[in-house]
């Protein structure tokens, strides 16, 4: 059973977006099964730099986005990603360093802040830009 279930209320009506936010909990419900499997941390390694690789794919996306389109919050928006991104390459290091990384906390962690961020932070991005769409449709 996932640990995040996918909801209208997590749509931006930004189709690309909206795949790549799909796919972040995806593999946020792949390390949740890691971790109810006795053996998590032989395959939660490979997860998180899944994780890790794809924030960035999508974090590097969403930005260019939000330049293109000169949305007035990216600095704010674009040092949460640089937080976040830091802290799964934390907890990959810890890892990987044998640390005893806290599994459960680590998932609390990133599903908290990844709807956090879909939910609050992105969706005023979703507003945005449908708005600009709105007083502009041929851009």
């Amino acid at each position: 059973m996932p640990c995040i279930e996918w909801t209208e209320k997590f749509e931006l009506g930004i189709s690309q977006l909206d795949e790549h936010h799909r796919h972040l909990v995806d593999i946020l419900n792949n390390i949740y099964d890691c971790y109810q499997d006795e053996n998590h941390e032989t395959v939660l390694e490979n997860v998180l730099e899944e994780l890790l690789k794809y924030t960035q794919y999508h974090f590097s996306a969403e930005e260019q986005l939000m330049q293109d389109t000169n949305y007035p919050a990216r600095r704010e928006h674009t040092m949460e990603h640089d937080m976040f991104t830091r802290q799964i390459a934390q907890f990959e290091q810890d890892l990987f360093d044998g640390k005893g990384l806290l599994a459960l906390e680590m998932i609390q962690f990133l599903g908290t802040w990844l709807l956090r961020h879909i939910i609050d932070v992105d969706k005023k991005f979703g507003i945005y830009l449908a708005a600009r769409e709105a007083s502009c449709p041929h851009q």
